[in-house]
């Protein structure tokens, strides 16, 4: 089992035909800091009064590389990182089934269209190979 929030506007974005490739992200976390200070940009005076601390953030990012519970997929263009998703399997607070759960996920803005959907395919997938 597999969930995760998709934002209405996902809905609309067409896939269009690129160089991405989603990846389980093994590197560096400092390599995510131009996207992270987007995002941070991006949900400045949000509604919900969320506040983004960059560092913070990257050390929660490399603990989803070295959980072994978890991942963290890249999208990337070529050589240049435009999005991640960080993804957890726990057993379920239900049952005692093994669920999925996407922990935190973006991607640039101006780069969205390309292949924001392979990110969730993979998602998807890395989920039922988990067993989740």
């Amino acid at each position: 089992m597999f969930f995760f929030y998709c934002p209405g506007s996902l809905r609309s974005i067409r896939q269009e035909r690129c160089n991405v490739i989603v990846s389980i992200f093994t590197g560096n976390v400092e390599l995510l800091r131009p996207v992270d200070e987007q995002w941070s940009l991006e949900i400045r005076n949000n509604d919900f009064g969320i506040k983004a601390d960059i560092e913070k953030h990257l050390i929660e990012l490399q603990k989803l590389i070295d959980d072994e519970n978890s991942d963290l997929l890249v999208l990337s263009d070529g050589e240049e990182i435009i999005g991640y998703m960080g993804l957890v399997t726990f057993v379920s607070p239900v049952g005692d089934q093994l669920v999925a759960n996407e922990h935190c996920w973006f991607v640039l803005s101006s780069r969205r269209s390309l292949g924001s959907v392979s990110l969730f395919r993979k998602a998807m997938e890395w989920s039922k190979n988990k067993g989740g």
